[in-house]
């Protein structure tokens, strides 16, 4: 098996594919879309998968793949083919088009940080007979027992909310184990509010004429003055999306009006909104992109380099301040 990969050389004269031999020990991991690691001259760099065949037959000697970069992220069909579409309308290198579409920790060039941010979880490591003979033996290390007990109810832990001398002799002990789970930064605190906003009729008149064709690709624009109320019919309509199991892109013009307009998505739907913009971190912007791209987000709002984010099965496209 073969494939075409573009390297992440943005220079114009090496704006094409190479083709590349996948070696056997990758075949069945490799997928279009993914990034990988290929010999060019007397360098290893990075590249993206664009195409996988089977057959060749030109007289070049080909050089093998090396590795996957990362086997969890690649490029779906519809990201691959706006990364066409962009190189196409604005004549950039097809590699500068997926590098803008992508955040700093995701970027086809050799990332040289690990952005994801990580927490401890701890949890036994001994089954219950043994865990009955260690408390039966250390009954006078009541901290320790207390911690045993926690996780005999909790299953599972933090590793924080343990006293570090605790933590390091149950450790040394092998009584319990320890289990790293990616976090996110942007951890949404606020609480879901009960709504008992009622429409007015003309909130209601939008609400009903727009929800006729939620399933249709139909292009509605709301008019009204600052605090007309556009934004609750915007949940209402958002609400029956997720119903449907769809998801959301609310775009807004400018990051300051991403902040205030994030809070009142958070009050209302809760962890399923993911927000990005440039304003993030790129630890910030590297969460969030992942939270998209795992489905663990169905509403989306930022600014417009969200249209370039992994969100899957769209239902509906809001462009708030749109003129």
């Amino acid at each position: 098996m073969f494939a075409k990969v573009l390297i992440e050389y943005e220079v114009k004269s090496l704006d094409h594919v190479f083709t590349y031999i996948i070696p056997d020990e990758l075949k069945s991991k490799l997928f279009l879309g993914m990034k990988v690691k290929v010999p060019f001259g007397n360098k290893l760099i990075n590249g993206l998968v664009l195409e996988i065949f089977n057959f060749y037959d030109e007289d070049y000697e080909l050089k093998m793949i090396s590795e996957i970069v990362d086997e969890e992220f690649f490029f779906d069909k519809e990201l691959l083919e706006l990364g066409y579409y962009l190189h196409n309308m604005t004549l950039c290198n097809l590699v500068t088009a997926y590098k803008t579409m992508l955040p700093t920790s995701l970027k086809i060039k050799e990332k040289k940080e690990n952005y994801n941010k990580y927490k401890k979880y701890i949890s036994l490591n001994i089954g219950s007979d043994e865990l009955e003979k260690f408390l039966e033996e250390n009954k006078r290390a009541k901290k320790q027992c207390e911690v045993i007990e926690l996780l005999k109810k909790e299953n599972e832990v933090l590793a924080s909310t343990i006293p570090n001398n605790i933590f390091n002799i149950l450790k040394q002990k092998n009584i319990i184990k320890i289990r790293e789970k990616q976090c996110y930064r942007l951890n949404n605190t606020i609480e879901i509010k009960k709504q008992d906003f009622i429409l007015s009729e003309e909130q209601q008149n939008t609400f009903f004429n727009i929800k006729k064709s939620i399933n249709e690709y139909k292009t509605h624009l709301i008019y009204g003055v600052t605090a007309s109320g556009k934004t609750e019919v915007y949940f209402r309509l958002i609400s029956e999306i997720l119903n449907n199991n769809k998801t959301a892109l609310v775009l807004v013009p400018e990051i300051t009006l991403t902040s205030q307009m994030i809070k009142r998505f958070y009050e209302r739907f809760g962890e399923c909104v993911a927000v990005y913009h440039s304003g993030l971190s790129n630890g910030e912007r590297n969460d969030e992109y992942l939270k998209i791209y795992r489905g663990e987000a169905k509403i989306v709002v930022g600014t417009r380099s969200s249209v370039f984010v992994p969100l899957k099965n769209i239902g509906i496209i809001i462009i708030d301040e749109e003129h």
